[in-house]
């Protein structure tokens, strides 16, 4: 089930704060006007308003954007974000039922719950295209066993035979399986479809119009070259320098969940 893939991105569970004390509740549990408290490193359970602290927010769940986004005090921020650079105090203003992740979350369901129209057209033949098979496997049998007059098991086996060659069980399975699976690989790229139906009208698609340019991206920055400034000009740095320098600023940035130092991470291939 897709949905329910999606829905593991959800956080578990929350840190509030109730009469000064910090307890740990399960994100089911958790209700509008909470206080929650959010570490750095630590995903966001529930939709909800900054009421304290400055840090970086990683929205591309919910967004798509793969540059953290700025957040203090009265910046709203989703459920399934992830807290990159400082501790955060919010107010939840969204149940996690009620939020913007289980809003996605809702509609993949929807999506695999609704029939298109070649999933119906099956569903529709296969009520006449099961029993007609049948009778003709008994067919079958019968002029086998009383025509050719063979013994009765050359009978079945051909009588077998026709039911596995027409196997009737795949018109119902095939098409529902193949849009799930066709929709489990949009979302593994980050493209979330609203209703079935997309997937009959991909193939006549002519013009595609994007409304902002994190959407052509991979979704995460890509260490491309390093260099220096030198008498007021851009130079690359040699092999050697680029090396060392990587190393240096790799070891930095280890530790650290922003996605900038996790390019930087990914670039060097060395031991830190």
């Amino acid at each position: 089930n897709i949905a329910s893939e999606f829905s593991m991105l959800q956080a578990g569970f929350g840190k509030v704060e109730i009469a000064n004390k910090i307890r740990v509740l399960p994100a089911r549990e958790l209700r509008e006007d909470m206080i929650l408290i959010v570490a750095v490193g630590e995903k966001i359970a529930c939709d909800g308003l900054v009421i304290e602290g400055r840090s970086q927010v990683d929205n591309s769940l919910i967004s798509g954007e793969s540059m953290p986004k700025e957040v203090d005090k009265n910046s709203l921020v989703y459920g399934g974000s992830i807290n990159l650079s400082a501790p955060l105090k919010i107010k939840i203003t969204k149940t996690i039922q009620n939020g913007v992740l289980s809003q996605i979350i809702n509609l993949i369901g929807n999506i695999e719950n609704k029939k298109n129209i070649y999933v119906r057209i099956a569903d529709k033949f296969s009520k006449y295209y099961t029993p007609i098979i049948h009778i003709l496997a008994l067919i079958t049998f019968a002029i086998w066993y009383f025509y050719v007059k063979s013994n009765w098991e050359i009978a079945l086996m051909n009588a077998t035979a026709v039911l596995i060659i027409t196997c009737p069980c795949a018109l119902a399975l095939a098409i529902p399986i193949a849009q799930t699976i066709a929709i489990s690989n949009f979302l593994k790229r980050g493209i979330v479809m609203k209703n079935g139906e997309v997937l009959e009208k991909i193939n006549n698609i002519e013009y595609v119009v994007f409304d902002k340019t994190g959407s052509i991206t991979i979704g995460k920055p890509i260490l491309k070259n390093i260099y220096e400034i030198k008498d007021g000009n851009l130079c690359e740095l040699n092999s050697e320098d680029k090396k060392f320098y990587l190393k240096i600023s790799a070891s930095m940035a280890k530790f650290s969940k922003h996605p900038i130092s996790q390019s930087i991470c990914n670039s060097f291939d060395g031991e830190l």
